[in-house]
């Protein structure tokens, strides 16, 4: 039987500022029990399924999206190593000095109740790295079924830690990493969007440190390869319209909706990964992200502080949308009607979106692309 595993609290990255450690403190500290004392996949899928409740609880108690985001972000991490821990991952893991990498919004502790899976494993260089690969792979596929089952969607695109392509030694990220920015295609800024913002579940790995430390380094210097994230994020523009009205979908599975994720906060991501690329900023939280930015630009303060407080109500909007999802046993996902919202939240989120548009101005003007008809 699994013995229940110490931990040693949430990674640094995961802790938000301001209400973070004030309201839902027990609700936080019950769930991390039931997580730790949970003895096989059923027990810990069981807890998974108390995690999903927690966010509508401190929405109620007027908690803030970015802090909302990080513990439960802190606390899917804490699933994982329960799943590494009872699977033998973990183990095998520590034998290759290695460490699980979540990617993604989870990389960003950004995750709210619509997540999928975005993982990767990191060993570090020793003999035969496809031995040790060889070994790693099947507990890796049984870590990321249990994820299935704990409400974490399989990667449509197989961007897990059971596909050997992301299962890789430190040099072997480096070149991986190198490839996509020497020879910035199509797929290589895709797949910069996911694996660029890498963390490790467990708090201040120091392998994982030295890639980031490398990759931060590395990428500073490319900026034809900047350009192109650049002219890529500013292809995603806000839906307003000229009128500042909504631009909404016409069709599909969701028509007269937006799309707060790939619409709202995508914008705010993509440009902070930029500028975090460019002035070596190593942490992996978009707020973080801007709030460094700003600084290492002198910039403004009023700017930065209107750019994370547009994103803190574009996530605050999409957890309640999900929480409301949930209550009424909806299917999850990120399309809004804005024609639900009161007053002061619509007019909320066309000032988020503008200041998102504001944002990408930056970008295009820091890159020397203002002219280019991208805006």
């Amino acid at each position: 039987m699994l013995t229940p595993m110490s931990h040693s609290g949430p990674p640094p990255s995961a802790i938000a500022d301001g209400d973070a450690g004030s309201r839902g403190a027990p609700a936080d500290r019950e769930l991390r029990a039931t997580i730790l004392s949970a003895c096989g996949t059923d027990s810990i899928v069981a807890a998974a399924r108390r995690v999903r409740e927690l966010p509508g609880r401190l929405l109620a108690d007027g908690a803030s999206a970015d802090s909302i985001t990080a513990r439960l972000t802190s606390l899917n991490d804490l699933l994982v190593e329960r799943l590494l821990e009872s699977t033998g991952a973990a183990s095998a893991l520590a034998q290759a000095g290695g460490c699980w990498l979540a990617l993604g919004s989870q990389g960003r502790c950004e995750q709210t109740l619509v997540s999928d899976q975005d993982n990767a494993i990191l060993f570090d260089d020793g003999d035969e790295p496809g031995r040790r690969r060889s070994a790693l792979l099947p507990l890796a596929l049984q870590v990321n079924r249990a994820l299935d089952l704990c409400g974490f969607a399989l990667c449509r695109g197989n961007i897990m830690a059971s596909n050997s392509s992301w299962c890789l030694s430190l040099s072997e990220w480096k070149s991986r990493f190198a490839s996509w920015i020497d020879r910035p295609e199509p797929l290589a800024l895709l797949n910069a969007a996911i694996f660029f913002d890498f963390r490790p579940v467990r708090a201040a790995d120091p392998l994982a440190g030295q890639l980031r430390r490398w990759l931060s380094a590395y990428a500073q210097g490319n900026e034809r390869f900047l350009l192109l994230m650049v002219f890529n994020a500013l292809n995603n523009q806000p839906p307003l319209g000229l009128l500042r009205d909504f631009v909404l979908t016409r069709g599909g599975e969701h028509p007269h909706t937006l799309d707060l994720k790939i619409n709202g906060v995508q914008p705010f991501v993509e440009a902070a990964r930029i500028f975090g690329l460019s002035g070596g900023i190593e942490p992996t939280r978009t707020v973080q992200r801007l709030q460094d930015t700003g600084r290492g630009r002198s910039l403004p303060p009023r700017e930065s502080a209107a750019w994370c407080e547009a994103f803190e109500t574009i996530q605050r909007l999409r957890l309640q949308l999900n929480v409301a999802q949930m209550a009424h046993n909806a299917a999850i996902h990120n399309n809004l009607d804005p024609n639900t919202l009161g007053g002061p939240d619509r007019k909320a989120l066309k000032e988020a979106l503008r200041q998102a548009r504001n944002l990408q101005g930056r970008l295009a003007s820091d890159f020397s692309l203002a002219g280019s008809g991208r805006l």
